[in-house]
């Protein structure tokens, strides 16, 4: 059977090549600074002001071979450093907290030959895509993941199932 397609909401960072795709690893890497500035807020006096950066980077661990399954696993770190605090006007709607170090992935991930069929365990990239927002690719959600896809001619059809832990922001 032909290989899965790619999981086209993933970012690739970096393709395995070089002395550490003989063992199967693959780093990845990214810098995101986002600054946001609210000005003349009715009802308030002050404008705000918010600049953010976040680092990711870690190691996944993919093996080649012709089993009939294929195990991927992943281990990263979070940080994120910003302007903000507990007494900023914008702690009330910020999603996550400056001046933090944090695992960003730590999961395994055990899928048919074809893809077709995947179970993923962990701290992982959110496996469903729940809207079109452009921060959902920052949703590192804990827990099980299962997804079957079948292939149609033109069409895909997948079912995807999942439990996460509820997170502080409920």
């Amino acid at each position: 059977p032909d290989p899965a397609p790619a999981d086209t909401n993933a970012v690739q960072y970096f393709a395995p090549s070089g002395g550490l795709a003989r063992y199967g690893l693959s780093p990845y890497a990214d810098l995101r600074w986002r600054v946001d500035q609210v000005h003349d807020r009715p009802g308030a006096t002050g404008d705000l002001g918010l600049g953010r950066a976040t680092f990711r980077g870690g190691l996944v661990l993919e093996p080649s071979g012709d089993a009939a399954v294929r195990v991927r696993a992943e281990a990263g770190a979070r940080g994120t450093f910003g302007s903000d605090s507990n007494t900023d006007p914008w702690a009330a709607v910020l999603n996550e907290t400056a001046d933090t170090l944090g695992v960003d992935r730590l999961s395994i991930r055990v899928a048919s030959r074809s893809g077709a069929l995947q179970i993923a365990i962990g701290k992982q990239r959110s496996p469903l895509r729940l809207t079109e927002m452009i921060w959902d690719d920052d949703l590192r959600p804990v827990g099980i993941a299962a997804i079957g896809r079948r292939d149609r001619s033109a069409t895909t059809a997948r079912l995807g199932l999942a439990w996460f832990t509820r997170s502080r922001l409920d």
